[in-house]
C-alpha cells in the first residue's frame, strides 16, 4: 500500500472519529434518550462542542477531493514522494486544524486549514477554468504528479480530448490536423 493510501486510510479514520466528542457533549447536554431519538439536535452545545461539530463538517467536506487526488495517484501508478509528503502533510494538517479549531485558536486553524491546500475562494480562480479548491499548494503538487501528461491520452478516448487532464491544470498539445 503507498503512503497516499495509508495516509487516506489514517486521515478517514480521523474523520470517522471526530463526531464522538460533540455527540458525548450533546449526551451530557440532553441526556441520552434525546440525543438518541434526534429531539435534542438543536439544543444549544458548549462552545468548544460545536467547533468540534464544525470542524467535523469541514473535515468531511475536505476528505473527497483528498481522497480523489490520492485514488487517482494510486490507480494511475504515479504515487511518488512528492504525493506521499503532500499526503503526509494533509494529514497531519488535519489533525492540527481539528485541534486548533476545538481549542479556539483562530489563527492556527487558519494557518493549518491552508497547508491542507483547502480553498481560501470556493469561486473559480479568474483567468483559469479551474475551480479554485483544485488549484491550493498542497492539491496542485498532489495532481499534477497524480495525473502526469500522458501521450495517449487522447487515442484512449476515441480521439476526442479528454477533459480530466485539463481539470488537473495539464494542456495537451493542439490536433495536427
Amino acid at each position: 500500500m503507498t503512503t497516499d493510501l495509508k495516509m487516506l486510510a489514517w486521515t478517514t479514520g480521523l474523520v470517522g472519529l471526530m463526531w464522538i466528542p460533540y455527540m458525548l457533549a450533546r449526551i451530557k447536554v440532553s441526556g441520552l434518550m434525546p440525543t438518541l431519538t434526534y429531539t435534542a439536535d438543536f439544543d444549544p452545545l458548549p462552545d468548544w462542542a460545536t467547533r468540534a461539530k464544525r470542524a467535523h463538517i469541514n473535515s468531511i467536506e475536505n476528505l473527497a477531493p483528498f481522497a480523489a487526488l490520492a485514488i487517482v495517484a494510486h490507480l494511475t501508478q504515479n504515487a511518488n514522494a512528492t504525493t506521499a509528503l503532500c499526503a503526509v502533510i494533509y494529514f497531519w494538517a488535519r489533525v492540527a486544524h481539528y485541534v486548533s479549531h476545538l481549542s479556539g485558536l483562530p489563527f492556527l486553524r487558519t494557518i493549518a486549514f491552508a497547508i491542507a491546500g483547502c480553498p481560501s475562494d470556493p469561486v473559480t480562480d479568474a483567468g483559469t477554468d479551474t475551480p479554485a479548491v483544485l488549484d491550493t499548494p498542497a492539491v496542485v503538487a498532489l495532481s499534477r504528479t497524480a495525473v502526469a501528461p500522458q501521450p495517449h491520452h487522447e487515442r484512449a478516448f476515441g480521439g476526442k480530448r479528454h477533459a480530466l487532464p485539463r481539470l488537473f491544470g495539464h494542456r495537451p498539445a493542439p490536433h495536427d490536423g
